[in-house]
């Protein structure tokens, strides 16, 4: 037992006190009670108005909230947030993911390489996915086969605002014919773009010549509301 908690066991002052377990109904109106109930931190109880109220104390500034939580106004969380039963949400998730798939079955030998959209359609410097609301990149992948090799190829995946180039992913060394892949996660609202801009993909190669086909790929944004 801490000293703190054998001094708070021998003092009452101003109505407040300690005691063992759960205050029940011992707790008289406008008295106030430091305790620890079972499975619980330490706690202060406060009888007003016929209502027992309560605030758990934190020894590692880590809170749990034992039955329900209300937020009325924005709450912004730096860490994690875990919930061990249903989240019911009467307003909008902003901040929401979304994946655009992206591809390419022809083999190309270009320098850049445009892909695909889930319909076919290429991609270009004046085609993409349009975004409607603002939000920033925040990653990227690809699988290609490499089907004719003359050396060391250097592939990276090009991410295209508007035509020019947003964001590059790190390179993928190619040394031979055979699956390879390239990917990166971006950091939030560094790469953004805003509500009407188009995103589009192509991937770039520099060094030796490589033929790849069979492209799968995508690319992840976080939109801002």
């Amino acid at each position: 037992m801490s000293r703190d908690i054998r001094r708070l066991l021998h003092t009452k002052e101003g109505g407040r006190y300690f005691m063992k377990g759960h205050p029940g109904r011992v707790i008289r109106e406008g008295e106030e009670i430091l305790s620890i109930p079972v499975n619980k931190p330490l706690t202060i109880y406060r009888k007003q108005n016929g209502t027992v109220w309560e605030l758990p104390f934190s020894s590692n500034g880590n809170q749990t909230v034992l039955r329900n939580l209300k937020v009325k106004g924005n709450h912004h969380i730096d860490k994690n947030l875990t919930i061990n039963n249903d989240l019911t949400i009467d307003g909008e998730i902003k901040g929401s993911r979304a994946v655009f798939n992206f591809g390419e079955a022809t083999g190309s030998s270009s320098a850049t390489w445009y892909m695909d959209t889930v319909n076919g359609v290429a991609m270009s410097t004046t085609r993409g996915y349009v975004m409607h609301r603002p939000g920033s990149v925040v990653g990227a992948s690809v699988q290609c086969n490499c089907t004719n090799d003359a050396g060391t190829a250097t592939m990276i995946i090009t991410v295209l605002l508007n035509g020019s180039v947003l964001v590059q992913t790190s390179s993928t060394s190619v040394t031979s014919t055979g699956v390879w892949s390239n990917y990166e996660k971006f950091g939030r609202n560094t790469y953004s773009f805003a509500a009407g801009q188009f995103i589009s993909i192509a991937i770039s190669r520099t060094g030796a010549s490589s033929t790849n086909d069979d492209a799968v790929g995508y690319f992840e944004v976080i939109f801002d509301d």
